[in-house]
This record gives C-alpha cells, sequence and structure tokens, in this order.
C-alpha cells in the first residue's frame, strides 16, 4: 500500500495518498505494534505526504511520531536523520 500512496502522491491524489499510507500503517500496527521501525516508516511516509498537501501541522504531528518510536527503539543516528531531515523540511 505504500507503494500504492507514494503513486497517487506523484500525480497529485493526496486524498488517495493518504488513504494508501493509514491503511498501511493501521496493517503495520496490528502485524508489528506501536513500538517497530515498519511502523515509523509508514508516519514518516504519511508526514512527506502531508506536508506535500499543503497541511504541514498534520505532517509535523507524524514525523514527531516516528522520530519519538525511532529514539525509543534506540535507533543509531542514522537512521534519524532521515526524519530529522524531513521535519526540518515542514
Amino acid at each position: 500500500m505504500n507503494n500504492l500512496g507514494i503513486i497517487y502522491e506523484t500525480v497529485g491524489n493526496f486524498q488517495e495518498a493518504i488513504a494508501c499510507h493509514e491503511g498501511a500503517l493501521n496493517i503495520k500496527l496490528r502485524i508489528y505494534g506501536e513500538k517497530s521501525n515498519p511502523v515509523t516508516t509508514s508516519y514518516n511516509n504519511l508526514a512527506l505526504t502531508y506536508k506535500n498537501s499543503g497541511k504541514p501541522g498534520k505532517a509535523l504531528e507524524m514525523a514527531l511520531k516516528a522520530l519519538a518510536i525511532r529514539r525509543e527503539l534506540n535507533a543509531p543516528p542514522e537512521e534519524l536523520v532521515p526524519i530529522l531531515t524531513n521535519i526540518t523540511a515542514i
């Protein structure tokens, strides 16, 4: 579903892109639980899509969730860089 969300975003259909990313997030939450790297990837994808759709508040909310989980998981710095980069771009 993530790839489909990226395609929808590429063609400017942000509503469908967000729906796909939220669907992927819900699946990952059921499989892995909240505190997992796959879930942070979905939060980060949502952050990018919200940013690109002109919703910076929602984008920041999603990016900060991703960052908090990664920090809780004691992720190495190189795994935090993409999220921090996205936060600075919001």
